[in-house]
């Protein structure tokens, strides 16, 4: 059977509704699995029963992590929050870690995971990262645009059979120091990390890039898609 991945979504908050970009979900569907959206309910209950139907989970892109998460103050360039995203994705992962559920962590996402696990994130890339690159391009958003470099013997690399990689990128925040059980498997050539795995999860991985924003025009940027697809259609709750 095809497995459930769920996806987290955004929200228009001036409209009170949830969204998810199309790019999502058909990379599910083109890696083989069934995209189904997650609404960001607040009772823990409501979100185990939801998650205990999925066999996968993909936290997705979107706006900044309030700080108080990891117990800083907000600094000026701090971007827009959504606490109740913050809080849904946060029980997602308690959820899926404790289970062992299969994880990607796309951009906001790989921030996410890296909070809920102990560590904490630069509010702001250009103002607390000397010499660093550009961080969100300026070109279309399928268009490769830095180099990441991969640990030699990483989920990455292995993955994609290279030590590099030449990635997009939208993001200002970024891991500053990375959670206990994470582990850094690449980094642009600034030292932001773009890529983790773990060890104590290790059907959990994140990429700082948006590999579904670049995959229909180069099918290997589908690869993080189809792990997270296989792995999931070998787990149930």
């Amino acid at each position: 059977m095809q497995p459930l991945i769920g996806l987290s979504c955004a929200a228009d908050l001036e409209r009170e509704r949830n969204f998810l970009a199309k790019a999502y979900w058909q990379a599910v569907v083109a890696a083989g699995g069934i995209p189904c959206l997650l609404p960001p309910l607040e009772e823990k209950s409501q979100v185990k029963k939801l998650l205990s139907k999925m066999n996968g989970l993909i936290l997705t892109g979107g706006p900044d992590i309030h700080p108080h998460y990891f117990k800083d103050e907000p600094l000026p360039k701090i971007g827009t929050v959504d606490l109740e995203r913050d809080r849904f994705e946060l029980n997602c992962l308690e959820f899926a870690l404790e289970k062992g559920m299969p994880v990607l962590a796309i951009c906001r996402g790989i921030q996410v995971l890296n909070v809920a696990l102990g560590g904490n994130l630069y509010q702001d890339i250009n103002t607390q990262v000397s010499d660093s690159l550009e961080h969100f391009q300026t070109a279309p958003d399928w268009t490769p645009w830095h180099r990441v470099s991969f640990s030699p013997n990483s989920l990455f690399a292995r993955l994609y059979n290279s030590e590099d990689l030449i990635v997009n990128s939208f993001h200002h925040q970024s891991i500053k120091r990375l959670a206990p059980d994470l582990i850094a498997a690449g980094w642009s050539n600034d030292g932001i990390i773009e890529a983790v795995e773990s060890e104590k999860y290790p059907f959990v991985f994140g990429v700082q890039w948006h590999p579904e924003r670049m995959w229909r025009k180069d099918a290997k940027y589908l690869k993080e898609f189809k792990l997270l697809v296989e792995w999931a259609g070998e787990f149930s709750i």
